[in-house]
């Protein structure tokens, strides 16, 4: 299936192994377990080298402008390396052995090194996107895509097996979306404060004591990514930002527990809604070197594609609804259904 000879055969073999992907209940099953850990290590153990070739295999196989990418090369030997380090750690076999593996295993994950390795693509991406065609444009978003969402898969389990280790909830509770909304209404109003100096009003309504079964931290990163899209261009399109409020309507449904959110920030047009959700389009241009509170609300392109993989992975989804001109409608859906099983439309599962 992987037509290269550049990579070590060892690397080649291990990507050519279907990953085992999990899901909510699963992850929630683990936590109710104490009796799993020991499990959960084996599961990291042999999953973790296999999601990490498939990636390096996918650089391997990129376009040679993308390829041969100083900071490419560099995510690729970072990549390398980790597998290394991986294989070389035990696979725990009793109970004694777990904090043993979990302590190497969060040296490997845990380090600058191996956590910056997707901004720095993102960033050669965005580097070369004037000089590549629209073909290789979008095979980079599709690579970006794969690797974001196989990010997601090992943070999950990782975090899970090393709240477990600590004896903590885990990262799969029972939350309230309203107090996460607010949470999220706090930050961006921290955020627009230093901007611009004031702050848009808001406005959330809907089933405010419906509590779910999800994982916290990762709702709080969806909402929070719409919001500070709201919140700019509400700032930057109202006259009077306190007659225009953001709406937030949460909403308890059958299936899923839907979000709107809804602004009056003038919109966009829907020719543009297929870059509003590809990780190599940002309407900012961002200066090597430079962090501003204004890059904290605007962010690098990265936010609403990270928000709809979010959304997606589990089982949601996240639909913008444009007017130009008027604002924007956004909903989010996130499913109930616990057993739902991650897909993609990649044809690597990550």
């Amino acid at each position: 299936f992987f037509a290269t000879m550049s990579l070590p055969q060892y690397v080649l073999k291990l990507a050519d192994k279907a990953p085992r992907n999990l899901t909510l209940r699963q992850l929630r099953a683990w936590h109710a377990n104490p009796g799993m850990v020991l499990p959960i290590a084996k599961y990291l153990h042999g999953q973790l080298p296999i999601r990490i070739a498939r990636r390096c295999v996918e650089i391997d196989r990129m376009f040679p402008k993308l390829k041969n990418h100083t900071s490419v090369q560099t995510v690729s030997e970072i990549y390398l390396r980790t597998i290394e380090g991986l294989q070389e750690l035990q696979c725990p076999t009793e109970n004694s052995d777990i904090h043993e593996f979990a302590d190497g295993l969060s040296i490997l994950l845990h380090g600058n090194q191996f956590t910056d390795a997707i901004e720095r693509l993102c960033l050669a991406v965005q580097e070369m996107k004037n000089d590549i065609s629209p073909w290789e444009l979008q095979k980079a978003d599709q690579m970006l895509l794969n690797f974001y969402t196989s990010r997601l898969t090992v943070r999950c389990a990782v975090e899970q097996f090393m709240q477990q280790c600590r004896g903590e909830s885990g990262i799969i509770v029972e939350c309230s979306p309203y107090e996460i909304v607010q949470d999220c209404v706090a930050e961006a109003n921290e955020i627009c404060v230093l901007v611009f100096g004031s702050r848009p009003e808001f406005k959330i309504i809907g089933d405010l004591d419906y509590r779910q079964i999800y994982m916290p931290g990762i709702l709080y990163l969806i909402v929070k990514e719409i919001l500070k899209n709201c919140c700019r261009a509400t700032m930057e399109n109202c006259t009077d930002p306190e007659e225009h409020p953001i709406v937030i309507n949460i909403m308890k449904g059958t299936e899923d527990l839907v979000i709107k959110i809804s602004d009056e920030g003038g919109g966009f047009s829907r020719s543009l809604l297929p870059q509003a959700q590809s990780f190599v389009y940002s309407s900012v241009q961002r200066v090597s070197g430079q962090e501003t509170p204004y890059l904290n609300l605007a962010g690098y392109g990265r936010g609403l594609p990270l928000a709809k993989l979010y959304c997606e992975y589990f089982g949601g989804t996240l639909d913008l609804l444009p007017i130009h001109g008027v604002g924007t409608d956004c909903y989010i859906y996130i499913s109930r259904n616990l057993d739902y099983v991650p897909t993609t439309t990649s044809l690597m599962t990550p």
